[in-house]
């Protein structure tokens, strides 16, 4: 019997991940012969994962929190995106060639475009992280012409390095920086008609923080968006829809990435709505 080829999901933590159940549906439905599996993968351990990957039966694999700006050493070789934003989810195993993409930006622009139907052009926004994900998606929204971007970090060196990486690609008016308790933050977010929280906080178990500092409200006409998937409905959000914004969760932005990943690894078009379906019944179940 062959063996299918693999691909999956490294991280650290990665229990939560619903990407399997929402990859291993895809394959099912295309009748690949495949298997998705989630792997956890320290920081130290990422040289010998990926020296084993080159030489396993792996397709590929996505890369989530902590990793996404550290495999970058670990490459043979980029995209143009990826190496201008410096983060990386995507890793494809061409014969022992390892090859790094980024998929999160475009697949929060599509779900802010399919599934919200909000549009980035000339628009502000507030960036709550400075991780890999906060890169991916302000260099997205840069390229769809927003106006202006403030990210708001606890650390300021990493809310620079985005800044520095923002600057560099699309000018230096587009950006600012800011600290979550600061009152830079607080007018940031009372500026910005898309709010996206790019941290964990707020990710399941710890289902009642909130990356704002208490007492920042939103306003009706803002569009308060979580990269979190579980909950589906984060504290964050639920603070939105009492404050009148409208708000938004991440399971399409988890869909779409995963879709865009799905096509690189096997060249063939996704079943998206095989996927959302599994990926919400994943989460029902856990």
């Amino acid at each position: 019997m062959i063996e299918p080829r693999k691909v999956g999901l490294i991280g650290d933590p990665v229990e939560h991940s619903v990407s399997p159940a929402m990859h291993n549906a895809a394959f099912q439905a295309l009748r690949l012969p495949y298997v998705f599996e989630k792997v956890r993968v320290t920081e130290e351990d990422l040289p010998k994962f990926f020296q084993k990957m080159r030489g396993e039966n792996w397709l590929g694999v996505n890369v989530t929190i902590p990793h996404k700006e550290v495999v970058r050493k670990f490459m043979d070789r980029m995209d143009d995106a990826a190496t201008k934003m410096g983060s990386i989810n995507t890793v494809q195993n061409k014969d022992g060639t390892l090859i790094g993409t980024n998929t999160d930006g475009a697949g929060f622009l599509q779900s802010l475009q399919s599934d919200a139907h909000w549009t980035p052009n000339a628009k502000r926004a507030a960036v709550l992280g400075a991780g890999g994900s906060a890169r991916a998606i302000s260099y997205t929204l840069c390229q769809e012409k927003i106006a202006h971007i403030t990210i708001i970090n606890r650390t300021f060196d990493k809310a620079n390095a985005v800044a520095t990486m923002i600057r560099n690609n699309f000018g230096k008016e587009m950006v600012s920086v800011t600290s979550p308790t600061s009152e830079g933050a607080k007018d940031a977010l009372q500026k910005a008609d898309l709010i996206v929280n790019c941290t964990s906080i707020g990710m399941h178990p710890k289902t009642n923080e909130l990356p704002i500092t208490p007492g920042i409200h939103f306003k009706p006409g803002q569009l308060v968006t979580d990269i979190i998937f579980n909950p589906q409905v984060t504290a964050l959000l639920t603070q939105a829809k009492k404050d009148g914004a409208q708000a938004f969760g991440g399971i399409g932005m988890l869909v779409y990435q995963g879709a865009l990943s799905f096509e690189l690894f096997t060249g063939q078009k996704p079943p998206v709505d095989v996927m959302r379906k599994a990926a919400r019944a994943e989460l029902q179940n856990n």
